[in-house]
């Protein structure tokens, strides 16, 4: 170890950044041995260094950055991680960052200390990006109280839905069905009631939990909310996919009458498409009637 940090410090006589990542590497190997005050001393050397590197490489600084704090968390060395996130200054790289060293609280169960990472940081919308990710995570541990509380404080409308419904889709995964549906029902309630989300988005939401709700087998909700939608654009993608899920569970009739509602062209195509490669994959032969009206479909979008 110590002829280790001899070739460190030998490599410290570098320049800008490729000095900063030595520096940093020799901090961290007197950590490993137990010299804390050395490795305090040679970290904020590092830091300092970076910090003075001219405007034109802020970029790859700050990837560098990224990988340090990473790289702490890794080794449990947390407040030199959160310190390390504190340098970098592009918002990219930073939430990049965050997330990594979020995910190495969470694989160590720490998620209060999670919670307080929310405090470094400036930017709301990486907050929000932590505090979803924690309520994922309480999701996935059973935990669901604890995983909507986190959802209180994620204000963006996209980030909170596709929490939802991950938080719906990991009830259904355990046999609740009963409180899958319940949580996805008061959301969308919410949304529609919501004066200040405008009709664009709440179409764009009502169209990714449609194709969430045919992932847990509930086709006639789906349906029924996909026809909430307005916009064509977006109401198509999910009645492309429930009809896909219908003609797996050999629903032939009923997949083709969703598929008769899309109109956008290019979206028909492929859910004709799929639901080809699907009689093919399961070997299935469908009825005269049928392939009556998959040609009809098919000639109107030829015309």
């Amino acid at each position: 170890m110590k002829r280790y940090i001899r070739g460190l410090c030998l490599l410290n006589g570098g320049k800008g950044i490729w000095q900063t990542k030595a520096l940093i590497k020799t901090s961290a190997a007197y950590t490993l041995i137990g010299d804390e005050e050395r490795s305090r001393k040679i970290f904020n050397e590092g830091l300092d260094i970076a910090k003075g590197i001219q405007d034109a490489y802020i970029s790859y600084s700050d990837e560098t950055f990224t990988g340090i704090a990473s790289a702490y968390a890794k080794n449990r060395q947390f407040e030199k991680s959160i310190e390390t996130i504190n340098s970098i200054k592009s918002m990219h790289w930073k939430e990049l960052a965050v997330l990594n060293v979020l995910s190495v609280y969470i694989n160590f169960g720490k998620f209060d200390e999670a919670l307080e990472l929310t405090d470094e940081i400036d930017e709301e919308y990486v907050k929000e990006k932590i505090l979803s990710e924690i309520s994922i995570s309480f999701a996935k541990n059973f935990q669901f109280d604890k995983a909507l509380e986190m959802l209180e404080g994620v204000k963006d409308i996209n980030l909170k839905t596709q929490v939802i419904v991950e938080i719906a889709l990991d009830y259904d995964k355990i046999g609740r069905k009963d409180l899958s549906k319940d949580i996805l029902s008061q959301y969308l309630d919410l949304i529609d009631k919501d004066k200040k989300i405008n009709e664009l988005t709440k179409s764009e939401v009502f169209g990714y939990i449609a194709q969430s709700l045919v992932e847990t087998g509930q086709f006639e909700k789906a349906i029924e909310l996909t026809e909430t939608i307005s916009n064509s654009l977006l109401k198509d993608k999910p009645l492309s996919e429930i009809s896909s899920s219908l003609a797996k569970s050999c629903q032939f009739e009923k997949a083709i009458e969703v598929l008769s509602s899309i109109k956008q062209k290019y979206i028909l195509i492929y859910a004709l498409r799929d639901l080809g490669m699907i009689f093919n994959e399961y070997n299935m032969t469908p009825s005269a009637e049928i392939e009556k009206q998959l040609h009809g479909m098919m000639l109107n979008i030829i015309d």
